[in-house]
């Protein structure tokens, strides 16, 4: 999967402003990664490509230089993104692969995730890990995003403008519990409106799953497990 390749999802958004929360909604699952064979690549997960193409991870992964896979460990599975000088993104789309987010009912995205090797040097070139949440797309039809990045250099609170990405890390390489598993949420619908000045879609957007390391021609290892939309904050 080349390090350039753009992403383009195709989203449909409601201009109706977040009303306030009146009570907790159940969650809305992303994955788990509890379904697939250990072992396996999680094809709910599609690389999309710059015409809008899904495709399957068996047919896009590039041999030798990325793999994403099922792991298991204490009875527990989750998924490993690896990359060596390359980048890797897998994302499912709302209505496709998973329900509809709802950003009035379930602002919140939380996720777990540990960062076993960070690309050394790595400053906004790459990410060793990151989740990407597209919500929208410009008048060109380019894709709206935030990204939250666990970071090589950067420490946690930073953020990075890049044109239609905007990036905040949420986790850093300076810390010293790299390596352990670390559960993030955040109010996605509050990051849209403080870093794009809009209010969030109701339905219809893409998450991804991202680890990169070509830029300074090292590898990455990530693991990602219970990705989830909340009503509230746990």
């Amino acid at each position: 999967m080349a390090g350039c390749a753009f992403l383009a999802v195709s989203i449909a958004v409601s201009t109706v402003p977040v009303a306030a929360q009146t009570s907790p909604v159940a969650p809305t699952l992303v994955d788990d990664f509890e379904s697939y064979d250990l072992g396996t690549r999680p094809e709910a997960w599609k690389y999309i490509t710059m015409s809008r193409d899904a495709v399957a991870l068996s047919v896009a992964i590039e041999k030798g230089r990325e793999d994403v896979r099922v792991r298991q460990e204490d009875g527990n599975q989750f998924v490993r993104l690896t990359t060596r000088n390359d980048a890797l993104r897998i994302t499912q789309r709302g209505a496709a692969e998973f329900d509809d987010w709802n950003a009035d009912k379930r602002p919140y995205l939380q996720w777990r995730w540990r960062a076993l090797h960070l690309p050394q040097g790595a400053d906004k070139q790459d990410t060793g890990a990151a989740v990407l949440v597209t919500f929208d797309s410009d008048w060109l039809g380019r894709p709206k995003n935030i990204k939250y990045a666990y970071s090589t250099e950067y420490p946690v609170g930073k953020t990075i403008d890049e044109g239609n990405t905007h990036v905040i890390v949420v986790a850093s390489g300076q810390e010293d519990d790299t390596g352990e598993w670390k559960t993030e949420t955040r109010n996605v619908a509050e990051d849209i409106e403080n870093h794009f000045g809009q209010s969030p879609p109701y339905e219809s957007l893409a998450i991804t799953l991202w680890s990169d390391s070509d830029e300074v021609h090292d590898r990455s290892k990530a693991d990602f497990e219970e990705i989830r939309f909340l009503s509230e904050r746990p």
